[in-house]
């Protein structure tokens, strides 16, 4: 029964654990972030033969591989190595004095790229690389070998045979259980060069005090393991009385199995990667499985109080005095140190119901066989002396292993044939893996003869959110080998009935058969959702309108669900009656379209072109706008061109012409009237433009939504949309409008978030010298800031623009002046003098040559030409060459 529960448990344990990532993790610098995400399909177990799962190459990591002996701790160069067939073998050192002494536990820092040992006889934590040069240093603790109780910096600090160690998942800091001294220390990795050692919670002496404000004590820590979310600590402790501890990160500490001590002492612990199960083990030879949350314990497998190193399922199978484990990122297998056996043995878990037990490494004595033949050799094959802790890479594609009694640590790798692995939940590949060169390397046998052969992982990236409930919806899934792709749902239909029935109350069944019923009426719509009820009663009766929201990806979509619904009414009656709503009366009330969210363009524009990645770009002599077009029955919109636009870009000769994009939005001359119906979405990424021509949106009536976008848009024609349906819907919340255009009464506009609906634009009276200027109206908002909307750039030379309560001009790009190229002279106050920004206000266009004159009355004027500003004094007259005829 107990096996059972056991397995109902891991498999809620299981749940969502490969998409359950640390918090706080930022992300990597490019050297070290390869193999992120990649993940070998089965884990160790993907090369099996058989029953047998056979794995990569075991190398020395660290200690004296010479012979096994122990010694105080030395910094340097661990073990000199050389690449050979894709994986980092080892040699030996010139030196032989590069020690450990009984180190116990392991762990990663996140980068993957580092190890911190528990170096427990020593009385210090050391630090090892692992990729590219090995280097080893004592991260805290003596250099000596020094035993005590002192907080500080680094190698100033002193521990009393420190067992294991845990990263939090920030890698901010690390824990360390001080055993001698019966504390939890707490060692910060911010600088890695000098690190701070300071004590999270313990007395320094013996005891199994709770507590929540630091005062808790322990009793011979040991193990110890941080949950992924990095909230809590769990701790095996106990030299009598033998306890799983919970403690907080800020020192809060309970005792998680207070109801029953458990028989016997308690080697490691790791918890799964959801965090509400952990599994443990003890020396009666068991692996058992905890809830985090009420310290229920199960048995998990071996037999309890029998020793023996058999390979079964679950409870069948046998440990002897198993010590430290881990649990792999994907929550489908663990590694545990079996350290009576000398051995590493696997537990695949993917099924709760069939917990296998597999041998991996170690031949079962603890005779140290020196020389890279050993090492070199298959991991069956090693002598493994007394294996205390084993602990997975952050990606999960190798381990370490600390074999105490050799006073030495491992690395195994996990992965053999890298070209194969995949990207883990998540993560999608964006470059495959691939066979460098050599033949096939370890997976196929276990006895060490085969060649080597290189591999190269496959590059995985994060793939993007969840799409977003009736926003957007997944038309390609996140796998292995594609992104996730939402797609948005653009338009939404809200449809309103009312819906009468010899009832006190409609019921959540009454609600949900209507809903069933409009969805078998409308075939099409990708989500939907019950928007509003309003309900009321009267003598057993109850009336209900209920909007509904129905969600398209098409307008075209959109627009035949309107119509089905308008005149579907009768076979909706029919589908309430088939969904068991009895005696309805049903009437229609409206079915309307509406833009269901926006994503504002990304893109910025300025001068009149799209800027490209660099400048450079515009000197391509090939370079042609693009021309984005719209239909709406018999009409055609669309951007014009400017063909007259002088350049000078990257010293080619002045007076060059070409044609470059106005990104003016103008209308075919037909007449369209009478088919141009329903929504008018001009907004990006179907069109760019920056003005909107005089004339474009006039005599379309059928037309009752209207949807601009663009950044360069900072206002439109007064009654530019006097044209529309009377009641028509104009979406401006992708543009830079400052104030709210004046339309007709009915009509409703939807504005930026930083314009009122009240601050309606004021038009300027222009004149009486500029009667040319055709094409814009001038604006200013409640705060006084100028505004332009219309398309006037060659029909625009003098512009007069005093005396019209102008106290700001606008900062953007393609602002009010910038996409007048004609403008020669420009009358402006003189109070505007200290807000004359050149390079933000006026027409700088580096690819066109001409000179503006900036007049500040009553005196002083300004000249820009080009890029350059200076002061000069204006002659009485000022010819206007191009214009007609006028001085």
């Amino acid at each position: 029964m107990q096996r059972l529960v056991a397995a109902a448990v891991l498999a809620l344990a299981l749940t969502s654990t490969v998409s359950a990532m640390p918090v706080g993790y930022d992300a990597r610098p490019p050297w070290e972030r390869s193999t992120e995400g990649v993940y070998c399909p089965a884990g160790i177990a993907s090369y099996a033969d058989g029953d047998a799962i056979t794995v990569g190459a075991m190398d020395y990591w660290a200690g004296d591989k010479a012979a096994g002996a122990s010694g105080l701790p030395t910094d340097g160069n661990p073990l000199n190595t050389y690449t050979g067939g894709g994986l980092t073998h080892v040699t030996m050192t010139a030196e032989a004095n590069w020690f450990l002494n009984t180190p116990t536990g392991l762990a990663y820092k996140r980068d993957g790229r580092t190890i911190l040992i528990a170096d427990t006889a020593n009385n210090c934590i050391r630090s090892a690389k692992a990729m590219g040069h090995n280097f080893m240093k004592t991260a805290a603790g003596s250099p000596a070998g020094t035993a005590g109780d002192l907080d500080g910096q680094g190698t100033n600090t002193l521990f009393r045979g420190p067992s294991y160690v845990a990263v939090h998942p920030t890698e901010l800091f690390a824990l360390v259980t001080d055993t001698g001294n019966h504390n939890i220390r707490r060692i910060d990795l911010t600088l890695e060069s000098r690190v701070e050692v300071s004590t999270l919670v313990g007395t320094g002496a013996a005891g199994q005090v709770d507590s929540a404000d630091g005062a808790a004590s322990f009793d011979t820590p040991m193990a110890i393991a941080i949950d992924a979310q990095g909230e809590y600590a769990y701790v095996t402790d106990g030299s009598t009385n033998y306890h799983i501890r919970k403690l907080t990160m800020w020192g809060s500490v309970s005792t998680l199995t207070a109801g029953a001590a458990r028989a016997a002492p308690m080697g490691g612990i790791a918890v799964f990667p959801m965090g509400t199960y952990a599994l443990f083990t003890e020396d009666t030879h068991g692996i058992f499985m905890i809830n985090t949350d009420d310290g229920t314990v199960t048995e998990f497998a071996g037999k309890t109080a029998t020793s023996g190193a058999v390979d079964a399922i679950g409870t069948l199978a046998s440990f002897n005095v198993p010590k430290g484990l881990d649990i792999h990122r994907s929550g489908k297998f663990a590694l545990v140190a079996d350290s009576g056996n000398h051995k590493l043995r696997s537990l695949d878990i993917s099924d709760p119901n069939s917990i296998v037990v597999t041998t991996i490494a170690g031949s079962g004595t603890s005779t140290f066989a020196a020389g890279t033949g050993v090492s070199r050799g298959a991991p069956i094959t090693h002598a493994l002396n007394t294996p205390t802790d084993v602990a997975f890479s952050p990606e999960g594609l190798d381990a370490g292993l600390v074999a105490q009694g050799h006073h030495v640590v491992h690395r195994l790798d996990l992965c053999p044939k890298k070209a194969e692995a995949i990207c883990a939940d998540g993560y999608y590949m964006t470059k495959p893996g691939v066979y460098d060169s050599g033949t096939m390397v370890w997976p196929n046998t276990n006895d060490g003869t085969t060649d080597w052969e290189k591999h190269v992982f496959p590059r995985c990236e994060t793939c993007r959110e969840e799409c977003e409930m009736y926003f957007n919806y997944e038309t390609t899934p996140c796998t292995s080998a594609t992104n996730r792709v939402c797609t948005p749902l653009a338009y939404v239909v809200k449809y309103s009935v009312e819906v009468i029935k010899h009832v006190a109350t409609f019921s959540d069944v009454d609600r949900a058969n209507i809903l069933t019923s409009i969805q078998a009426v409308v075939t099409d719509e990708i989500q939907s959702q019950v928007y509003s009820i309003r309900e009321s009663s009267r003598e057993k009766w109850t009336w209900s309108v209920i909007t509904f929201a129905l969600y398209f990806d098409t307008e075209a979509k959109a627009l035949a669900a309107q119509t089905e619904l308008q005149t579907a009414l009768g076979d909706l009656n029919t589908q309430l009656v088939a969904n068991a709503f009895a005696d309805p009366v049903t009437e229609w009330k409206a079915a309307w379209i509406e833009f269901n969210g926006f994503e504002c363009r990304n893109t910025h524009y300025r001068w009149g072109h799209v800027l490209k990645d660099h400048e450079g770009d515009l000197a391509d002599e090939n370079y042609t706008p693009v021309r984005n077009t719209k239909t709406c029955g018999s009409c055609l919109f669309a951007s014009d061109y400017d063909t007259k636009v002088y350049y000078t870009h990257n010293n080619k000769t002045a007076n060059s012409t070409r044609d470059m994009s106005t990104f003016a939005l103008n209308r075919t001359a037909a007449d369209c009237s009478a088919d141009c119906l329903g929504i008018l979405d001009l907004s990006y990424p179907k069109m760019d433009f920056l003005d909107v021509k005089k004339g474009v949106f006039d005599n379309l009536p059928g037309v009752t939504h209207l949807s601009l976008s663009g950044t360069g848009i900072i206002g439109v024609l007064d009654g530019a949309f006097d044209g529309l349906h009377p009641n028509a819907v104009i979406d401006l919340r992708c543009t830079n409008i400052t104030c709210a255009p004046n339309v007709p009464e009915g009509m409703t506009l939807l504005l930026p978030e930083t314009v009122m609906p009240w601050d309606k634009c004021n038009k300027l009276t222009i004149g009486p010298n500029c009667t040319w200027c055709s094409g814009c109206d001038f604006f200013t908002n409640e705060a006084g800031l100028l505004s332009r909307g219309g398309e006037c750039r060659n029909t625009c030379q003098e512009l007069d623009l005093r005396d019209k309560g102008i106290k700001m001009l606008p900062r953007w790009p393609n602002a009010v002046f910038d996409a007048i190229h004609s403008l020669r002279l420009l009358h402006l106050d003189a109070a505007l003098e200290p807000i004359l920004r050149p390079t933000k206000h006026f027409a700088i266009d580096n690819t066109k040559q001409r000179i503006l004159h900036i007049h500040l009355w009553p005196a002083d004027s300004w000249v820009i030409a080009g890029y350059h500003w200076f002061r000069q004094s204006l002659p009485e007259y000022f010819p206007l060459t191009e214009a007609t005829g006028n001085n």
